[in-house]
């Protein structure tokens, strides 16, 4: 049923995805006819002569809108301003104003909602405007990101891309963005306490220093003794990661809003997964244009001294040692291990019977935090600066 108080646009949209459907079905029953290598049947003919009359009737429909909507336009008056009263008066009284309250959903939950909607739309041999529809209703703003037309695919390197994916589709990805990233590793730094990371762009060229070099005492009238620095020069490239998560025909099909949060977490969880790992994992090499290498690839192992307190205390010594040795200030370190490890750690005892090491408790898979005298050493110059100490055990 089309709504005929509907401006012509939307009324144009409506036949429109009604006539898809039905050249959808004529299609299909085209295909199941010819893999059978059979003409249609009575019931098969009967339909396709019933589908053949509502294409035409849609096709003759949509153009008599285009038309109408051309000559309502060619005839449209412009809306006096002058006054709220002039405005109201020459406002078309056939087109009642809408008023339409901004749909809030919770982070993350409009990704969920497109991927089921696309979901439905395989299973149910819909299109996906129609499974949003029949999901989520025509005001949602999931149907309205399949509502729109769609957007040619556009390489970073296009020229002009930019202006074409800004709008509904981008930023419920962002909103996806935003709700997966405090969930990983890389994503908790600068929260609660854990330092910042300088952000970087994307193909801009950071320059980084490898060697310092050497000052001199220069005695009267000698020459001055020269130095060398070396420098190096990294780019960082974007990269992606992507998944594809599992779902029942069971949950797609569900209309409570729980479901939407089922798919959501899946997506999370598989994501979060490849990026925590991929971002500690010290065997995790680079693939050109494909993943980056791990924080800890290639670094040097400090092995575990032994597995009381005593041991872990050396073990941090070592630690720092190799640290500032780097010519590394320890002032915005974090210690990053698996929840597990941290849980050990806090039911150390030492031979009095009282805790051997604290820490903050965290329920994540992995837990960060700024080091220092939480594992039993204590900091370095005042309480604001030289806390932190930068370290990394195994999963």
């Amino acid at each position: 049923m089309v709504n005929i108080m509907a401006p012509y646009a939307e009324q144009i949209a409506a036949f429109e995805a009604a006539l898809e459907t039905r050249v959808t079905r004529l299609k299909a029953l085209a295909d199941a006819a010819t893999e059978k290598g059979e003409t249609f049947d009575a019931e098969a003919r009967e339909e396709v002569d019933t589908l053949k009359g509502e294409v035409k009737s849609l096709n003759q429909q949509i153009a008599d809108l285009k038309e109408i909507e051309a000559m309502v336009g060619a005839t449209a008056k412009p809306v006096d301003g002058s006054s709220a009263k002039a405005a109201s008066d020459s406002r078309d009284p056939r087109v009642p104003a809408q008023v339409k309250a901004a749909e809030k959903l919770d982070p993350g939950i409009a990704v969920a909602r497109i991927a089921r909607a696309k979901a439905v739309a395989a299973v149910k041999g819909m299109t996906q405007r129609e499974a949003a529809a029949t999901l989520y209703g025509e005001n949602s703003s999931t149907y309205g990101v399949f509502a729109k037309a769609a957007v040619a695919p556009a390489l970073t390197t296009t020229p002009s891309w930019a202006g074409n994916l800004v709008g509904d589709e981008g930023s419920v990805y962002a909103d996806f963005i935003e709700y997966l990233r405090p969930q990983t590793i890389l994503g908790r730094f600068g929260n609660n306490g854990i330092p910042s990371l300088r952000n970087v762009g994307f193909r801009t060229p950071l320059i980084g220093q490898t060697t310092g070099g050497s000052g001199y005492w220069v005695g009267e009238g000698q020459a001055k003794p020269l130095t060398k620095f070396d420098f190096s020069r990294t780019t960082l490239e974007p990269l992606k990661v992507a998944n594809i998560a599992i779902a029942s025909k069971e949950v797609l099909e569900y209309s409570n809003p729980s479901a939407d949060g089922i798919i959501r977490d899946s997506l999370v969880a598989a994501l979060r997964e490849r990026l925590d790992i991929d971002f500690i994992d010290p065997t995790k090499s680079a693939v050109s244009g494909v993943s980056p290498a791990s924080i800890t690839n290639g670094i040097t192992a400090i092995p575990s001294s032994g597995v009381d307190a005593d041991a872990v205390r050396a073990d941090i010594r070592a630690i720092f040692a190799a640290f500032i040795a780097a010519n590394n200030a320890p002032t915005s370190g974090v210690w990053i291990m698996a929840a597990t490890q941290a849980l050990s750690l806090s039911l150390m005892l030492n031979p009095l019977g009282a805790t051997g090491v604290s820490w903050d408790r965290d329920e994540r898979r992995h837990s960060v935090w700024p080091a220092g005298d939480r594992f039993g050493t204590r900091p370095v110059g005042n309480r604001g600066a030289g806390q932190h100490l930068g370290y990394l055990s195994g999963r």
